[in-house]
């Protein structure tokens, strides 16, 4: 991920870049249906209409859907906009992006970020005036190999997620997270949704939700999307049984590798 630390001016030969309003959304659809934000249309154009994301395209492109560029709030961050999906090739990719970080400059957002990107495609960047802000390694393990087992801990129960336990995940992700990296609602419930098949673990001593994990896969690769542990029970077997639990599951749903983001100073 790289963040943006001043606007490269554009010069004067370049493509015409506009806003793309309402009613032109939906043309934009299946360019980035498929993402964890847009596994419906309805998702969509409710993002953008509600949280004020925003399309740029090429307005004088001759093709029937022109080159784009989706920008949107980082999770719950007004004052930090995201790069979120960028559809266009080699100049047009530098002009759409440029442009739509002098708008959301303009409006007063503070900073302008990427999602995660490789080595290579952070490159592209940096010419642009952005510079890397964190580093997150990519692990992953072989579901074919001897999985984890759950040690039973006395009292920690390992349970299906409900929607009456979302307030109470939130706040565990609050304080398990710095405030870059917490989820709101929103992004929670799209990680949550973003795969064919999802899995959702909350652990409970007693009544007291004290962690949660997500995953889920869409074939052979699966992913560990989020743990979150509430700080006074770290370190004592939560994060594992939680582990133990999703590991045991998404082998049963066919997975034979599992992937997790951490950040490099973790």
């Amino acid at each position: 991920m790289i963040y943006i630390i001043s606007p490269v001016p554009l010069g004067d030969n370049h493509p015409k870049v506009a806003r793309a309003d309402f009613s032109m959304l939906k043309a934009f659809w299946p360019e980035v249906r498929g993402g964890y934000f847009f596994r419906h249309r309805r998702a969509f154009l409710d993002l953008m209409r509600r949280q004020g994301w925003k399309i740029f395209y090429i307005s004088d492109s001759p093709l029937s859907r022109p080159p784009f560029i989706l920008v949107g709030n980082w999770r719950d961050h007004t004052n930090i906009t995201a790069l979120w999906h960028i559809r266009a090739e080699s100049n047009d990719r530098r002009c759409l992006v440029e442009a739509a970080v002098e708008s959301c400059l303009t409006e007063g957002v503070e900073k302008v970020i990427t999602k995660l990107l490789s080595e290579h495609e952070a490159q592209e960047f940096e010419p642009w005036g952005f510079e890397v802000a964190f580093k997150v390694n990519l692990l992953e393990r072989n579901l074919y190999a001897n999985l984890p087992s759950r040690t039973g801990k006395d009292g920690l129960e390992i349970v299906p997620f409900r929607k009456r336990a979302l307030q109470e995940v939130l706040e565990i992700d609050a304080s398990a997270f710095d405030d870059f990296w917490r989820l709101d609602a929103f992004t929670l419930k799209a990680i949550a949704s973003s795969n064919l098949y999802n899995i959702f673990l909350l652990a409970r001593s007693g009544t007291e939700i004290i962690g949660y994990a997500i995953a889920g896969t869409d074939g052979y690769i699966a992913y560990l999307q989020r743990l979150g542990v509430q700080p006074s029970h770290q370190g004592k077997g939560v994060g594992e049984e939680l582990v133990a639990s999703i590991l045991q599951d998404l082998r049963r749903l066919g997975a034979t590798t599992v992937m997790v983001n951490t950040q490099e100073d973790n």
